[in-house]
């Protein structure tokens, strides 16, 4: 028991999250160390700071409850709304880019940089090769 514990605390505190341990009275039993520096107040045997749990203070919290050794404990995992952004912006450019590259399929945009293009026809094999006067129309 003594060996998760520590996992625990070492979980919480290396966390690049901003995540709170709170008691049932909002107490905070334990931070990580990326809330305890990026939000004002927030101290441990101390109640957990005015609006951080509403999301009026402009973070927005994700509340864990669970039991241990018969107490009522909960995991706050707080973000701020900026971060859900960037990360939804993020998305959104990965996922037009993907689709970009499925409609153009990799063997058409190769073949036709080996081909040029020419009036009337979809692309025209250059002389490359010795003799070589292949011509190519249609696909």
């Amino acid at each position: 028991m003594k060996v998760d514990a520590t996992r625990g605390r070492v979980l919480l505190e290396e966390s690049r999250e901003s995540v709170v341990v709170l008691d049932d009275a909002d107490r905070v039993l334990g931070a990580s160390r990326r809330a305890r520096q990026s939000i004002d107040g927030l101290r441990e045997g101390e109640r957990i700071p005015e609006g951080l749990l509403s999301g009026d203070a402009g973070i927005i919290p994700l509340v864990v409850p669970y039991d241990v050794g018969g107490r009522r404990e909960r995991l706050v995992y707080l973000s701020r709304g900026g971060d859900l952004t960037a990360y939804e912006e993020l998305r959104t450019g990965f996922t037009a880019a993907v689709s970009h590259e499925l409609r153009t399929p990799w063997h058409a945009s190769s073949r036709c940089s080996r081909w040029r293009r020419s009036p009337g026809r979809t692309c025209t094999r250059s002389s490359s090769r010795p003799g070589g006067r292949s011509t190519r129309s249609g696909s």
